[in-house]
């Protein structure tokens, strides 16, 4: 997702036109209440035709006649949020709040103005206090949630609230669908963007979103059609990002299809490219091809961050699809699978050593760049809480969400005095000690320190580069990616080689074995066994089943297969009627592309002794019950 917060100048400024004049309107003169109010709204219809510079004007001429009317300040506080002029836009707003206490669109502005955490919240909460039913406060603070904290589940539950005050704003909408698909509320989507979409065909970016909550509903026709109209609607350079086959394509498939001549030759490769990668032959639908598309608009929407079409993120995304773990340095991921455990612990052992495999890697298990300068939580060019002289100890925790708080030392506030403790060679071990922990410090031998980069352990809090690693666990045996933000700008690529001198014989030794794990070449290594790969997700619970195969020679001598297929009675629902029966399976099973409902004829067999075989024949399948409680006359 692009950072920053959004501003909404057409809402907030709608909302003002409603809104009554300053207090003292009955002392002004009438001709000049009558100029301002034409002023004013001479500079709505500037800012809704997006001339910014002449609204400004306008505005401004109006405080020179009334110097304190609180919604003209306001106006330009939301005009300076639109010309990124943030101290200018603070500013405005607080003006406006010192004339008019009470007005709700100030605080949200002000909220919008701070690129902070806790300032907006608070601002946010200010605002909902004044007016619980002012929806713009609690799209702020879904955004605040989804920016800072990428807390998806609560920002939903604001934008959730927001969208139920304002349902008819394609963008609280829009966000309110980025929060959804992040938080993989795919059903929200369906319940409270799709309807919408449905009465307004022609509002473009609503489209993609909603085509995911019909993909994850089982729905792939309803999904590619509006995957389509998208692209349809897209320009050119855009919409090639979503056909371009070299993001998942081979080397040798890249080659011939370069060497196909433009047009309809290179449209029949693509077609037959995909048609390979097609995972069941037996619909009608290329489910690949929408997951294409799905995977394209989320690298575009989340990793496009300072760098078009998007980072290295994006480019691992496309190929590769949703990784089985994701850690992030503001989002520390302590759940891991056994399978997952197993992937990082061996790319730990082949790094460090077999001591490795006593450590709990809740980060890159790859060294990343440490012990940077410790400043602000969030961005540090926004001042420090304590340096706002009007944000008193009092304020300070009013509208807070009560979930926030100072970070107690123990767990890395800023009162925390860290000591890194490690020594530069990762490889070092003590010789003098047969055992993997030391006897006087009982820690462990190994060193994960090299100079300033080091992996993330489970109490390792130390200060790093932002970072991001993924784990695949069925790519090439299992692979992990790490990719950091060295700038700060937003922007992750492959997390680098430890830095080395080449007076350091013994570190370029080191370094060399780190090289073989560098995210970059495991990427590189991983495209030329695996261009791409998609594990089709299923819609339901996995079915247990069970099955046994018959061959025997058939006509013209080909041989005959039949599959027999056994379903525990338990997850088969069996309604009786005179001579058939209704069956409905509890859960779906991805290898039946029909709905797993019909009306089948029902035999009785007695197969062995003490156990009854009953067998299900539909157009289709042919299942073989196993059951020794089933009632059937």
């Amino acid at each position: 997702m692009k950072n920053g917060l959004r501003f909404w100048m057409v809402v907030c400024c709608a909302s003002c036109i409603a809104l009554p004049l300053f207090a003292k309107e009955d002392e002004t003169p009438e001709q000049d209440t009558t100029y301002r109010n034409t002023m004013f709204a001479l500079g709505q219809r500037q800012i809704q035709a997006g001339e910014i510079n002449e609204a400004l004007a306008t505005l401004q001429r109006i405080l020179e006649l009334f110097p304190e009317d609180a919604h003209v300040y306001s106006q330009l506080g939301y005009i300076y949020l639109k010309r990124k002029e943030y101290k200018e836009a603070e500013g405005a707003f607080k003006t406006a709040k010192k004339f008019d206490k009470s007005l709700v669109e100030a605080y949200v502005g002000l909220g919008l103005s701070y690129y902070n955490f806790r300032r907006a919240i608070r601002e946010a909460k200010r605002a909902t206090k004044l007016d619980p039913n002012y929806g713009p406060a609690y799209r702020l603070l879904g955004e605040v949630y989804e920016r800072f904290q990428e807390d998806h589940t609560r920002a939903m539950q604001y934008y959730q609230k927001y969208v139920e005050l304002e349902p008819d704003n394609p963008e609280g909408l829009y966000y309110y669908g980025l929060a959804c698909v992040q938080a993989k509320a795919f059903d929200k989507i369906l319940e409270h963007i799709a309807p919408y979409l449905s009465a307004n065909p022609d509002v473009v970016q609503l489209l993609p979103i909603v085509a995911q909550g019909h993909f994850y509903n089982d729905e792939p026709q309803k999904a590619l059609e509006l995957f389509e109209r998208y692209l349809a609607n897209i320009e050119g350079s855009e919409r090639a990002h979503y056909t371009n086959i070299a993001y998942v394509a081979s080397d040798i498939e890249l080659e011939e299809y370069r060497a196909t001549t433009p047009g309809p030759e290179q449209q029949a490769y693509r077609e037959q490219f995909w048609a390979r990668r097609d995972p069941d032959i037996l619909t009608k639908l290329n489910e690949r091809v929408i997951e294409h598309y799905r995977r394209t608009w989320y690298a575009r929407t989340y990793f496009s961050s300072n760098v078009y079409p998007w980072d290295e993120r994006g480019t691992v995304y496309i190929r590769y699809g949703e990784p089985d773990y994701r850690s992030r340095s503001n989002d520390r991921n302590f759940v891991q699978t056994a399978e997952v455990e197993r992937v990082r612990t061996q790319m730990a052992v082949d790094i460090y050593g077999p001591e490795a495999a006593f450590f709990t890697f809740t980060g890159p298990v790859f060294p990343i760049r440490t012990n940077r300068a410790t400043g602000s939580l969030f961005d540090p060019d926004s001042p420090a809480d304590i340096g706002d002289e009007s944000f008193t100890s009092e304020e300070a925790s009013e509208g807070v969400d009560e979930s926030m708080g100072e970070l107690p030392e123990a767990e890395g506030g800023e009162a925390s005095d860290f000591r890194l403790g490690f020594e530069r060679n990762p490889f070092d071990r003590d010789g003098t000690i047969p055992s993997v922990l030391d006897e006087q410090t009982g820690q462990l031998n190994t060193r994960l320190q090299f100079g300033r980069y080091s992996p993330v352990t489970i109490g390792s809090e130390i200060d790093t580069v932002p970072w991001e690693t993924w784990t695949y666990i069925q790519l090439n045996g299992g692979i992990e990616f790490t990719f950091t933000d060295e700038w700060g700008n937003g922007r992750y690529d492959f997390a680098p080689l430890p830095e080395a001198t080449t007076e350091d014989a013994e570190a370029i030794t080191y370094i060399a074995r780190m090289t073989e794990h560098m995210p970059a070449v495991i990427y590189q290594q991983a495209v030329s066994t695996s261009p791409d790969f998609y594990r089709p997700g299923l819609p339901g619970d996995i079915l247990n089943f069970y099955y046994d195969l018959a061959h025997f020679r058939g006509p013209d001598g080909q041989t005959n297969l039949e599959i027999y297929y056994g379903i525990p009675p338990e997850q088969v629902e069996i309604e009786q009627e005179a001579d058939s029966m209704r069956w409905q399976m509890k859960v779906t099973h991805p290898s039946i592309a029909q709905p797993m409902s019909s009306r089948i004829t029902a035999r009785k067999y007695q197969a062995q002794p003490n156990r009854e075989l009953l067998y299900l024949k539909s157009s289709r399948h042919r299942y073989r019950l196993a059951n020794t409680n089933f009632k059937y006359k």
